[in-house]
């Protein structure tokens, strides 16, 4: 690989002290507060049943999180009604639950 081939890959962060249990289908990018800032937005699924929470991520710090009511399955970032900002939607359980601005707003 030539280092203009290199210069396009970034250096990922592996860290096994923090503290995230996930799936793949439970990770996406989002720009969450309309910044232009795409941030990654993870469902923790915890411990047994315990400490489930939706995380947002700006590099490799915690910028926002919340709680999540059942052992989540999937996150999807999508545009709703606003188009500035993106609405989470969680699938867990045999819900579906659309948070904005990382608070719970609707469930179906």
């Amino acid at each position: 690989m030539g280092s203009s081939e290199a210069a396009k890959w970034m250096s990922a962060l592996s860290d096994d002290q923090a503290g995230v249990f996930t799936f793949s289908n439970c990770v996406c990018l989002s720009d969450m507060y309309g910044d232009g800032d795409t941030k990654l937005v993870v469902a923790h699924v915890g411990s047994s049943k315990f400490n489930m929470r939706l995380k947002v991520f700006k590099g490799v710090t915690v910028v926002g999180e919340s709680a999540i009511a059942d052992m989540p399955t999937a996150v999807i970032s999508f545009y709703n009604e606003k188009i500035t900002l993106p609405a989470i939607g969680v699938a867990s359980g045999s819900y579906i639950r659309i948070y904005k601005n990382l608070k719970p707003f609707y469930q179906v």
